[in-house]
Order: C-alpha cells, then structure tokens, then sequence
C-alpha cells in the first residue's frame, strides 16, 4: 500500500474489505468479515498504538498494522471455513458438538489482544533470517498459536462440558456479558 497509516482506524475502507475477502464464495463468511473488519478498524484501533507497528524497514516495505486485516482474515478462514482436520476428519455429534465450541470460542477482541501482545513480545525473533518475509512468518506463528491454545482446550475437556461450555458462551454472546 506504501501509504503511511498513523492508526488501525485509517484502514477502514470498503475497497480493502472487498480485496480481502477475494476468492470467498459465500455471501455470510464474507459479510462476517466484513463486520470483522469494521469491528476490529472502529472498536478495537487501540489495541495496536505501539510504535512498532508503524515503522517499516525501508521505504518500499509496509508497516506491520497493514498485516493486521489480513491477518484477521487468516484466523477467520481457519475457524469458519477450513477448520483445522480434526474437526472435520471424524463425523458424529460429539465431533459435531466440538466443532461448534471451537468456533464459539472465537472472539475478535481476544484474538487482536493476543495479537498484539505477541508481537509485541516477539517482533524481533526471526531478525537472523534475510530471505523470508519475517513479519508474515511471525503472524502466521502468532495465528497458529491462538488455534492451537483453541484446539488444545477442546480436546481437553468431556462431552458434558462441551454442551455446558457451548451453553455458557451463547448466554455470555447474547446478554452480552465480556
């Protein structure tokens, strides 16, 4: 984009929505997005203030903050779309009931807190490495992590408290309780 962006804020746009959400064939994951987006660019800019994301390494590079939208979209589709395989592999209704708390368990604010706070910690650990995009390797790190604390978790737990987990976090999602 090579455009100087001061704020999370400053990449609410339509068109980059749209861009984004390329090669998505249906119409509800993309206006889901689409939400995300705009719930991420208007609520959540304060998440990314620091100045590391905002300095980029040569003129011709983008700053980290033009990752965070695609970044979004990345965990999205690895939630909602191509969940990971081992809620797909096996059918049934524990199976099924698994995969439901697993994508109940997404939360944009978390995500972008963890985000943001592993980055923070971490920006710096692939600087040794000259032939690869760091910054990309390390939010795919980042977002390989946060499905695989979400994935760790439900294999974790019974079937009893995935039906009282599912529970919970629909009532918590629908009195709006954080």
């Amino acid at each position: 984009m090579n455009k100087d962006f001061k704020s999370l804020k400053d990449l609410d746009n339509d068109y980059i929505y749209t861009a984004l959400c390329g090669g998505i064939s249906d119409k509800n994951d993309v206006n889901h997005l689409f939400d995300l987006f705009k719930d991420a660019t208007n609520l959540h800019y304060d998440l990314f203030t620091d100045s590391i994301f905002f300095e980029k390494k040569d003129p011709e590079s983008n700053s980290i903050i033009e990752y965070i939208l695609p970044t979004i979209r990345r965990v999205y589709y690895n939630f909602f779309i191509n969940v990971p395989g081992i809620f797909s592999s096996t059918t049934g209704e524990v199976n099924s009931l698994r995969l439901e708390l697993y994508q109940l368990q997404f939360n944009l604010r978390e995500f972008l807190q963890f985000l943001s706070s592993k980055f923070l910690k971490n920006h710096d650990k692939l600087n040794d490495f000259e032939n690869i995009d760091v910054t990309s390797e390390i939010l795919t790190l980042i977002v390989e992590d946060y499905i695989g604390s979400k994935v760790s978790y439900i294999s974790s737990i019974s079937i009893d408290e995935i039906q009282k987990e599912i529970r919970d976090i629909k009532l918590s999602k629908h009195l709006s309780i954080p």
